[in-house]
Protein backbone atom coordinates (compact mmCIF):
# COMPACT_ATOMS: atom_id res chain seq x y z
CA UNK A 1 0.00 0.00 0.00
CA UNK A 2 1.52 3.44 -0.92
CA UNK A 3 1.62 5.95 1.41
CA UNK A 4 -0.90 8.31 -0.35
CA UNK A 5 -3.46 5.15 0.00
CA UNK A 6 -2.95 5.01 3.35
CA UNK A 7 -3.06 8.37 3.98
CA UNK A 8 -6.78 8.82 1.96
CA UNK A 9 -7.71 5.78 4.41
CA UNK A 10 -7.22 8.04 7.75
CA UNK A 11 -9.21 10.53 6.52
CA UNK A 12 -12.80 11.00 4.65
CA UNK A 13 -16.33 10.58 5.51
CA UNK A 14 -17.37 9.17 9.14
CA UNK A 15 -18.25 5.60 9.34
CA UNK A 16 -21.70 4.64 11.36
CA UNK A 17 -19.39 4.40 14.59
CA UNK A 18 -18.04 7.85 14.09
CA UNK A 19 -21.38 9.66 12.78
CA UNK A 20 -22.64 8.14 16.00
CA UNK A 21 -19.68 9.75 17.90
CA UNK A 22 -20.97 13.34 16.55
CA UNK A 23 -24.94 12.93 16.62
CA UNK A 24 -23.54 11.82 20.78
CA UNK A 25 -21.92 14.86 21.47
CA UNK A 26 -24.35 17.38 19.86
CA UNK A 27 -27.11 16.05 21.75
CA UNK A 28 -25.14 16.21 25.12
CA UNK A 29 -24.52 19.78 24.23
CA UNK A 30 -27.88 20.40 23.58
CA UNK A 31 -29.07 18.63 26.91
CA UNK A 32 -26.93 20.87 28.56
CA UNK A 33 -27.75 24.33 26.62
CA UNK A 34 -31.51 23.06 27.23
CA UNK A 35 -31.28 22.55 31.23
CA UNK A 36 -29.22 25.66 31.58
CA UNK A 37 -31.79 28.55 32.83
CA UNK A 38 -30.05 31.76 31.41
CA UNK A 39 -30.72 30.17 27.81
CA UNK A 40 -34.40 29.63 28.69
CA UNK A 41 -35.34 32.65 26.12
CA UNK A 42 -32.15 32.49 24.06
CA UNK A 43 -32.55 31.45 20.11
CA UNK A 44 -29.23 28.97 19.84
CA UNK A 45 -28.48 26.57 16.89
CA UNK A 46 -26.13 23.99 17.42
CA UNK A 47 -24.20 22.43 15.03
CA UNK A 48 -20.53 20.46 13.99
CA UNK A 49 -18.13 22.06 12.66
CA UNK A 50 -14.20 21.38 11.67
CA UNK A 51 -12.18 17.98 10.59
CA UNK A 52 -16.59 16.08 10.87
CA UNK A 53 -18.22 18.34 9.07
CA UNK A 54 -16.07 19.04 6.26
CA UNK A 55 -15.45 14.93 6.02
CA UNK A 56 -11.51 15.91 6.77
CA UNK A 57 -11.43 14.33 10.19
CA UNK A 58 -8.80 11.33 10.46
CA UNK A 59 -10.10 8.33 11.50
CA UNK A 60 -10.13 6.60 15.27
CA UNK A 61 -8.10 9.83 15.72
CA UNK A 62 -10.53 13.00 15.87
CA UNK A 63 -12.43 15.40 17.93
CA UNK A 64 -16.04 16.54 17.28
CA UNK A 65 -15.61 20.57 17.01
CA UNK A 66 -19.48 21.72 18.18
CA UNK A 67 -20.55 25.14 17.29
CA UNK A 68 -22.96 27.26 19.66
CA UNK A 69 -24.22 30.21 17.80
CA UNK A 70 -26.44 32.84 19.01
CA UNK A 71 -29.44 33.51 16.24
CA UNK A 72 -30.59 36.95 18.16
CA UNK A 73 -27.81 38.60 15.77
CA UNK A 74 -27.53 39.00 12.39
CA UNK A 75 -24.84 37.58 10.62
CA UNK A 76 -23.84 38.56 6.86
CA UNK A 77 -20.63 38.43 4.48
CA UNK A 78 -19.18 41.66 3.39
CA UNK A 79 -19.62 42.55 0.18
CA UNK A 80 -16.93 45.35 0.81
CA UNK A 81 -14.93 46.36 3.80
CA UNK A 82 -17.59 48.12 6.05
CA UNK A 83 -20.82 47.31 4.08
CA UNK A 84 -23.03 45.51 6.57
CA UNK A 85 -26.94 44.79 4.96
CA UNK A 86 -29.34 47.80 6.23
CA UNK A 87 -30.40 46.45 10.18
CA UNK A 88 -30.96 48.12 13.42
CA UNK A 89 -27.70 46.88 15.85
CA UNK A 90 -28.38 43.94 18.25
CA UNK A 91 -29.54 45.71 21.55
CA UNK A 92 -30.22 42.31 23.64
CA UNK A 93 -27.95 40.86 26.53
CA UNK A 94 -25.70 38.34 24.69
CA UNK A 95 -22.53 40.05 24.21
CA UNK A 96 -20.12 37.40 22.82
CA UNK A 97 -18.71 37.64 26.79
CA UNK A 98 -21.70 36.58 28.36
CA UNK A 99 -22.85 34.01 26.05
CA UNK A 100 -19.19 32.14 26.24
CA UNK A 101 -19.50 32.48 30.43
CA UNK A 102 -22.94 30.45 30.18
CA UNK A 103 -21.44 28.60 28.16
CA UNK A 104 -18.98 27.45 30.31
CA UNK A 105 -21.55 27.26 32.86
CA UNK A 106 -23.72 25.19 31.29
CA UNK A 107 -21.06 22.64 30.42
CA UNK A 108 -19.10 22.91 33.70
CA UNK A 109 -22.70 21.91 35.23
CA UNK A 110 -23.49 19.05 32.93
CA UNK A 111 -19.82 17.19 32.60
CA UNK A 112 -18.17 18.50 36.37
CA UNK A 113 -14.73 17.95 36.74
CA UNK A 114 -14.50 17.44 32.51
CA UNK A 115 -14.31 21.47 31.57
CA UNK A 116 -10.90 22.71 31.53
CA UNK A 117 -11.30 25.84 32.13
CA UNK A 118 -8.14 27.18 30.87
CA UNK A 119 -8.45 25.40 27.71
CA UNK A 120 -12.27 26.58 27.51
CA UNK A 121 -11.22 29.87 27.76
CA UNK A 122 -8.56 29.81 24.87
CA UNK A 123 -10.65 28.03 22.78
CA UNK A 124 -12.78 31.12 22.62
CA UNK A 125 -9.82 33.69 21.52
Amino acid sequence: MSLEDKLAGWTGPSSDTEKDKQDRTERMIREAINAHEPFNNCSLKVFAKGSYANNTNVRTDSDVDIAVQCTECQYWEESGKGNPPPSNPYEGIWTPAKLRAELLTAMQTKFPGQVDFFLAQQQYR
